[in-house]
């Protein structure tokens, strides 16, 4: 299944949004297109997960909200997005706010293979090592593969997937793969 970007407009870093529906109002899971979105410190409204940590990216740390199967803005914490396949936690935030440790990771030569990273749900931690770390054009387009077909896929080990901007006009995706550790 071909992911394409919908559209593409310069507007502040901030910006990320996650559509769903393509043109004519057909399903098509994971399309992207850059939007402002608003900066919120905690929100009550979403349904808390857990926290995700990553020392190696600055002492990063966060708590995890569902954001569900579903397009709209994405406010400034770290949500699950669900459209991923089964085993893929899927995290996505903002590279300007709740990931910038994560790009800075990314820029200072930190973030690479083998890193460990937890997540903790309902007192229970596990931990993750980075697998791979890809910095992608925004159309997630990787050795002629799809998205679908290598980030927001479904895994047959647990794995945490970690999504953020790049670029000074977000022109690329930052994926990094994390399976448990056994």
């Amino acid at each position: 299944m071909h992911v394409p970007i919908l559209s593409r407009r310069r507007l502040l870093p901030l910006a990320l949004a996650i559509v769903i529906g393509g043109p004519g109002g057909a399903a098509a899971v994971g399309q992207v297109i850059i939007g402002a979105a608003p900066v919120a410190q905690a929100d009550t409204t979403y349904r808390y997960l857990g926290t995700f940590s990553f020392p190696a990216a600055y002492g990063l740390k966060h708590r995890v909200y569902d954001w569900g199967c579903r397009g709209g803005t994405v406010p400034n914490l770290v949500f699950r997005w669900d459209c991923a396949g089964k085993g893929n936690l899927y995290l996505l935030g903002h590279a300007s706010g709740v990931f910038n440790e994560l790009l800075d990771a990314y820029h200072a030569g930190r973030l690479r293979v083998g890193k460990l990273a937890y997540y903790t749900r309902q007192g229970v931690t596990s931990a993750y090592k980075v697998a791979w770390v890809r910095l992608v054009r925004a159309n997630y387009v990787w050795q002629g593969m799809t998205g679908d077909e290598w980030a927001w896929n479904a895994t047959s080990r647990q794995a945490i997937t970690l999504q953020t901007c790049a670029g000074s006009t977000s022109a690329y995706r930052l994926i990094v793969r994390l399976y448990k550790v056994a």
